[in-house]
């Protein structure tokens, strides 16, 4: 077990980029930090400053706060998957490289928010975006709901919707 200002968790899968590793409840200081998976029910929150933060795989009903978090930039460089939860926020960019599945729920806020891979994963796949700037998916499919934030001057790049019942749709509110 690590301890770290009172808190007790489990070892995390963790990687050092710069400065500090990012541990939940840690408050974040510059720099760029990594964090390689988040699974099997963990659930992370962060929060402070920092210039990028790179996200690999989010699965096994596993949580990422990181809503209280000022980030330059936000990378998901692995899946979203296995009902897992994501709430994230940046000043710049938001990418997420590779799929969201598995009836996993995701809010991202940002300049600009672009999903590389298919959504998927059935109704219960939920991705909420609130961008400022632009919003970029490649493919929607199985069910899956993209919501967003209707905001003026948004450029929207939509790619295909293959599903009948999968959604995307512009909201007031989110």
């Amino acid at each position: 077990m690590t301890k770290l200002k009172g808190l007790t968790m489990a070892a995390l899968a963790v990687t050092l980029v710069s400065i500090a590793q990012p541990v939940s409840g840690q408050e974040l200081n510059e720099g760029t930090y990594e964090i390689k998976e988040i699974n099997g029910g963990q659930r992370i929150k962060l929060t402070g400053k920092v210039d990028t933060l790179r996200i690999g795989l989010v699965d096994g009903a596993s949580t990422l706060d990181a809503s209280g978090l000022e980030a330059g930039e936000v990378e998901f460089y692995d899946k979203i998957d296995g009902r897992s939860t994501v709430f994230v926020k940046a000043k710049g960019s938001i990418t997420f490289q590779k799929k969201i599945d598995g009836r996993s729920k995701v809010t991202a806020r940002g300049k600009e928010v672009e999903f590389r891979e298919k959504i998927d994963g059935g109704s219960e796949t939920i991705v909420k975006v609130d961008a400022t700037g632009s919003l970029t998916f490649t493919e929607l499919n199985g069910g899956a709901r993209l919501y967003y934030k209707k905001n003026k001057g948004l450029n929207i790049s939509a790619g295909k919707i293959d599903n009948p019942n999968s959604k995307f749709e512009g909201r007031d509110e989110l």
